[in-house]
């Protein structure tokens, strides 16, 4: 790196000198803001066209609209600052100072039912052997993770006591029912009434079917009896 600050020295200087000659002229008495030489430098990658390795691009010029940027129609001078290549593998290390590695370890214990496994479970603790002697201490703890037991199985009968709007009273385990008024059906177990079932939601009513053809002729009716006879009229005139 120190020689390439020197590189892009030499080529700056000789540049700015320059054009600070160009400029020497007499001095007006009212000083009037000039243009300045500008530098613009830009990484370039491996495998680009001016440098095989990659390098620096140096742009170099007069920011004759004095906005600050030197812009691509500024650029008098272009210079290229190339890497070398890749150099040659170094020489292998030496042997390190033969350090003891510390080994990792885990210990399993019971765990009781409580917060950590509703059920009881396993509880794993794991961390680094620090005094190496084979066994992780309490001391040596890192973390602890838990393995749960799921619950307990129920093995119980199955005893069918239909449809009830409420549960029946004095159940016993394996008492299983229908409850018409929240649609589940319910077994007794552990204590306690367990959900088995549940009825899903209604569905929406379909659309209403098409009016269907009209139906054949019924048969004739029989004959209504003879009615009773008319009173006589008047006697004509």
């Amino acid at each position: 790196m120190k020689s390439l600050n020197l590189l892009l020295i030499t080529i700056i200087i000789p540049f700015i000198y320059s054009c600070a000659k160009e400029s020497d002229s007499p001095q007006s008495t009212e000083q009037n803001a000039s243009p300045s030489s500008h530098v613009k430098m830009s990484t370039l990658a491996s495998d680009s066209t001016s440098c095989t390795y990659g390098g620096v691009k140096i742009e170099m010029g007069i920011d004759d609209d004095m906005n600050g940027t030197l812009d691509a129609s500024e650029v008098d001078k272009t210079e290229y600052v190339c890497n070398g290549a890749t150099g040659a593998t170094g020489a292998t290390g030496s042997a390190g100072d033969n350090a003891t590695a510390l080994n990792s370890l885990m210990s399993v214990e019971n765990e009781s039912s409580g917060s950590n496994c509703t059920s009881g479970g396993k509880k794993v603790n794991y961390g680094i052997d620090d005094n190496s002697d084979g066994t992780l201490a309490s001391t040596e703890v890192d973390g602890s993770t838990y393995i749960c037991n799921g619950l307990s199985d129920i093995d119980i009968g199955f005893l069918w006591k239909g449809t009830l709007s409420e549960a029946p009273s004095n159940p016993s385990s394996g008492w299983s029912y229908y409850n018409s008024t929240d649609n589940k059906s319910y077994i007794y177990a552990n204590t306690s009434w367990n959900i088995l079932t549940q009825d899903g939601l209604r569905g929406a009513t379909g659309a209403t079917g098409a009016t269907g053809s009209t139906g054949s002729t019924g048969a004739t009716g029989s004959t209504g009896s003879t009615g009773s006879t008319g009173s006589t009229g008047s006697t004509g005139s």
